[in-house]
């Protein structure tokens, strides 16, 4: 199962933590009034769970908040942080989050029943984000996929990522973005010769990497 589990109402601080290998999500926060805030900590090796699905970095909705400094997010499967739903807010800072893979998950709506593949580095999906001063590199598909939301982007390198370096899907005016802020550069060797583009404002309707459902007990 998950290794942390933050829900309605509660506050958790990791200071130079280690947390690896579990299956579906290595940490999850969920719900209004959830917090993480983590520092000099790693979230690596997420693995899928016994139907073959997720098995990624950390997953914040619902109104959770993760504020992460210092942290190292890597091997992760499907995507290696995910920020998504209305009042949901990710701050990451001064981190690297790489070499996320692709793989197996539910559609992210309610009722949506398709496989993705994801294997992004962050998904930021009706959700709030402030990245900055960061690594994002060598994840399957993009760097950053963003849809939907508003995020700022400040002194980041983007790099080695098999998609876009930052996909903005219906959602390029509430982005702030500079170019001369991030590096963006050596993204989109996958994609086919007349869509290597580093950053699009248009990427399509790929869907973005799934939500898993949730335990029973954070539910309530």
């Amino acid at each position: 199962g998950m290794g942390v589990g933050i829900s309605y109402e509660s506050f958790v601080h990791l200071h130079g933590c280690l947390v690896e290998g579990n299956t579906t999500t290595n940490v999850l926060v969920h719900g209004e009034g959830s917090m993480l805030r983590a520092t000099g900590s790693i979230f690596r090796d997420g693995r899928p769970n016994s139907d073959g699905l997720f098995g990624q970095g950390l997953i914040l909705r619902n109104g959770g908040v993760g504020y992460l400094d210092y942290c190292l997010v890597s091997d992760n499967v499907t995507y290696g942080i995910a920020a998504a739903v209305i009042g949901t807010l990710l701050h990451f800072s001064h981190g690297e989050v790489r070499a996320t893979s692709q793989g197996t998950g539910k559609g992210i709506l309610e009722g949506d029943k398709e496989s993705v593949q994801g294997g992004d580095g962050l998904l930021i999906f009706w959700a709030d984000s402030q990245i900055v001063g960061s690594l994002v590199s060598d994840n399957e598909r993009a760097g950053l996929w963003l849809a939907d939301s508003s995020s700022t982007l400040a002194n980041n390198v983007i790099s080695g990522n098999g998609s876009y370096g930052v996909a903005m899907q219906n959602c390029a005016a509430t982005t702030e973005y500079a170019d001369g802020d991030n590096f963006v550069v050596g993204n989109a060797y996958l994609l086919p010769a007349g869509q290597k583009q580093q950053i699009s404002d248009s990427p399509g309707d790929i869907p973005p990497a799934a939500l898993p459902e949730l335990p029973p007990l954070l539910l309530e």
